[in-house]
């Protein structure tokens, strides 16, 4: 049985008291008591008096309050379920791979269309190349015909480019550098009117054209002059060895 709360019925004071037991005894003033009484001025303390008087020794057997001996069993204790999040199992899908087939008929159209431009291309570059080498002739014949120096043979000039803008000339006998200027001059103004450009303008006639001259004795270079004043040694024109 559990203790309970009780009031000293001489001085009032609180007491702890065991009720299997009949008497009790004040830990404060050493008055014995009933155990029920001291439980009912607990209960009751504006029912009862407290006289606060001086007690007696008690010799009797000892009304110490013994501790209860009874076994609490504590509630069985069910452990909790823990909470987290669910873990997925990730399983790698082979991926779909769409279907690039490409149809029949449109591999056809591709292919036809590449085709037709390659063909466009090849008839322009081969009209081009007509026109080119038509020009080139010109140029060859009538720049030859007009030239007071003798060539080492038929093969002695070359012109290359589509513009027929580069020009290589071999040459029987030596030239000045002053003669070498004329001669360029010569080329670029026949090469003008084959071409049709104008020949009153030296851009167009005369600035982008080149000319490499050989002779027994050496030759010159003549690049791309940017003015008649450039026709000299030094700026447009370099002598070769």
């Amino acid at each position: 049985m559990a203790l309970k709360e009780g009031r000293c019925i001489n001085c009032g004071s609180l007491l702890i008291l065991d009720p299997r037991m009949e008497k009790g005894q004040c830990l404060f003033c050493g008055a014995v008591f009933i155990n029920d009484e001291a439980i009912a001025a607990m209960d009751l303390p504006n029912d009862h008096e407290f006289p606060n008087e001086e007690q007696p020794e008690y010799t009797g057997p000892s009304l110490a309050v013994q501790p209860s001996r009874e076994v609490v069993y504590a509630p069985p204790v069910t452990p909790r379920a823990r909470k987290g999040k669910k873990v997925e199992v990730f399983e790698l899908k082979d991926p779909e791979i769409p279907d690039l087939k490409i149809p029949k008929k449109k591999i056809i159209l591709i292919s036809s269309v590449v085709a037709g431009i390659f063909i466009i291309f090849l008839a322009v570059f081969f009209l081009f190349s007509l026109d080119r080498d038509s020009k080139r002739e010109k140029i060859s014949n009538q720049f030859v015909d007009s030239l007071p120096y003798e060539l080492v043979s038929e093969s002695g000039i070359a012109i290359d480019n589509m513009s027929n803008n580069d020009v290589t000339l071999i040459l029987k006998e030596s030239v000045t550098d002053q003669e070498a200027a004329v001669i360029f001059l010569d080329y670029a103004n026949v090469r003008a009117e084959v071409m049709g450009y104008d020949d009153s303008d030296f851009s167009a006639t005369v600035e982008t054209v080149s000319m490499r001259l050989a002779t027994p004795t050496g030759g010159f270079l003549i690049k791309q002059p940017e003015s008649p004043e450039d026709l000299v040694l030094g700026k447009a024109m370099i002598k070769l060895d």
